[in-house]
C-alpha cells in the first residue's frame, strides 16, 4: 500500500512523505504506482517552474518507494493552490483505488 502524509505548516500545505507500493500490479505496469508519481513530480516541477521557487526551497528526495518534499520558503494561496490539486488527484485514487493507496493530513515535523 501506498501512504502518503500530507504535511501542514500552521493552516498552510508545505509538504508531503510517500512510502510504500500499491502492489496493485508488477513493478513498471502499476497505474496506481504511476499515478501518485507523476502527481508528486508535477507538483514538484510546478513549484520550481511555475511559481518560481529555487531549489534550495523545495526540499525533495526520491528513492525506491519513497519521496520527500517541503517547502523551506513562504507558503502563501499559489502553493496552496497547488496542493489542492495535488490533493484532489489522490483523493480521487484514494475513491477508487483504496485498497491500494491512503492518505493522512499531518503538521510538519523535520529537523
Amino acid at each position: 500500500m501506498i501512504n502518503i502524509s500530507l504535511l501542514k505548516r500552521g493552516e498552510k500545505f508545505c509538504g508531503f512523505s510517500i512510502r510504500g507500493h500499491a502492489g496493485y500490479a508488477d513493478k513498471g505496469e502499476d497505474i496506481i504506482c504511476a499515478a501518485v508519481s507523476i502527481l508528486s513530480h508535477t507538483l514538484y516541477r510546478s513549484l520550481l517552474h511555475s511559481l518560481s521557487f529555487e531549489e534550495k526551497e523545495v526540499i525533495a528526495s526520491q528513492e525506491d518507494g519513497t519521496m520527500d518534499m517541503w517547502i523551506d520558503g513562504p507558503l502563501d494561496d499559489r502553493t496552496e493552490l497547488l496542493f489542492s490539486f495535488f490533493l484532489e488527484g489522490i483523493q480521487s485514487l484514494v475513491d477508487e483505488y483504496g485498497d491500494y493507496v491512503m492518505y493522512e493530513i499531518k503538521e510538519e515535523h523535520h529537523a
